[in-house]
């Protein structure tokens, strides 16, 4: 399996047709002050499975690191691959991931790893700023 497709978004879902819908796409995250919970956010990740992965189940982590390698969040879960509508064809997986509440402790550089069967297949970063820091430069440069 492989992760060709990854970012962090407001929100996303799939429609009844298989459609990948998406709303407000980002990298980076400005807060007041620190620590700052970010209440809403999605990871959205496509994967690309051959057809010998049809119909097996492999484990998917998400885990959220900071710039030390600090890890603030680790989820686990089963990825159940199914059976396309062409088995020689690879088959597409779009996943919007909707992510609870997070606390992070300070500004900097984050970034969410995407694990399947243990090999990261993909990682999407993140910046957090200081919202308090930019007013004060604005202010200074009117």
């Amino acid at each position: 399996m492989n992760v060709p497709l990854a970012f962090l978004a407001d929100a996303a879902n799939i429609s009844q047709e298989g459609k990948l819908n998406v709303l407000g796409v980002f990298d980076n995250i400005t807060a007041a002050s620190f620590p700052t919970v970010h209440p809403a956010m999605v990871l959205v990740f496509g994967i690309t499975a051959s057809a010998a992965e049809h119909g097996h189940s492999r484990t998917c982590q998400i885990r959220l690191r900071n710039a030390d390698g600090g890890q603030l969040l680790d989820i686990e879960g089963d990825l159940e691959v199914g059976q396309p509508g062409n088995l020689a064809a690879p088959n597409s997986i779009y996943i919007p991931f909707r992510l609870p509440p997070i606390t992070f402790p300070r500004a900097g550089d984050y970034a969410f790893h995407i694990l399947i069967g243990g090999d990261e297949k993909a990682n999407v970063q993140f910046r957090l700023t200081d919202g308090s820091i930019v007013r004060s430069q604005e202010a200074q440069e009117a």
